[in-house]
């Protein structure tokens, strides 16, 4: 009777030590799950976090370079009132210069037909002079011949001075419409010289505005392509991360047990860095 109670002692003992074992070992299990499903909603977590911050970068990207267009904008309307101003007051200035210009050969005419009625009138001064003197001269020679002849030569010279005279006014008045018209055609190549030279610069400063223009746009396309590039990156990086904890999650409801105690590792050593789940990012992503 003693033996039979100290055997059925034995086996109760082994028997709560089997059971304890088996109760650690259980403990153990369910606490290596917690540990791993707590580093999993760490990671979660991070990763929304990371995301959010990044959709938040994303959107003041956005806003500043909404901000640079407004500038930009902003700028070239400015730059077009200036040239706009700049062109008024050049032809203001050139109207008063060619209304100038018009009255001092306005003056230049009066000037001109002044000196012509002086000279028209010291012509019929002399010859005034001359027809008297002639007439003198005539009433003291007494004989009709010599009168007649004396009238035929003063009236010859007459007319040939008359002739000379004229001839002097048209080779006069010839020479003044040469130099109006010369005045004329230089007023108007000096016009169009300045007209030639306004219209080309206007054109290097709109084609200097155009070129200003297209590199703000080359910018702003680059930087839209780089944000495109960073969204495509994330997206393939979340995608990644998801196809990871898809794994995680199925190895985890049953397997070897290899794999718990792999498990019961990675979750006493923690949580893997994010290198080891995937590919990293690209260079400058996450700065960006």
């Amino acid at each position: 009777m003693v033996d039979s109670g100290a055997g059925l002692g034995r086996a109760s003992d082994a028997n709560s030590f089997v059971g304890e074992e088996s109760a650690q070992e259980l403990a153990n299990v369910s606490d290596a799950q917690h540990l791993m499903l707590s580093s999993q909603m760490i990671e979660a977590k991070q990763a929304r976090a990371k995301a959010e911050a990044e959709r938040q970068m994303r959107l003041n990207r956005i806003a500043r370079l909404q901000a640079e267009e407004m500038k930009l904008m902003k700028r070239i309307e400015e730059t077009h009132r200036r040239t706009k101003d700049i062109l008024d007051q050049k032809a203001a200035k050139e109207q008063a210069a060619i209304e100038r210009q018009n009255l001092e050969l306005a003056r230049h005419d009066e000037l001109n037909d002044q000196r012509l009625r002086l000279v028209e009138s010291k012509m019929q001064q002399r010859a005034s002079i001359r027809s008297s003197q002639e007439a003198c001269w005539i009433h003291r020679h007494h004989t009709v011949q010599s009168v007649k002849e004396r009238r035929e030569s003063v009236a010859t010279e007459a007319e040939a001075r008359r002739r000379h005279e004229l001839r002097q006014k048209v080779a006069l008045r010839d020479d003044v419409r040469r130099q109006d018209e010369a005045r004329r055609e230089r007023r108007r190549l000096a016009q169009e010289m300045m007209e030639q030279q306004l219209k080309e610069e206007q054109e290097a400063r709109l084609s200097n505005e155009e070129t200003k223009i297209r590199e703000q746009e080359a910018k702003l396309a680059a930087l839209e392509r780089r944000e495109m590039q960073l969204v495509q990156s994330l997206k393939s990086y979340q995608g990644e991360q998801r196809e990871v904890l898809e794994e995680l999650e199925a190895f985890l409801p049953g397997g070897p047990n290899s794999a718990r105690k792999s498990l019961v590792r990675a979750a006493h050593e923690g949580p893997r860095p994010p290198a080891l789940l995937g590919p990293a990012p690209p260079d400058g992503a996450v700065g960006l």
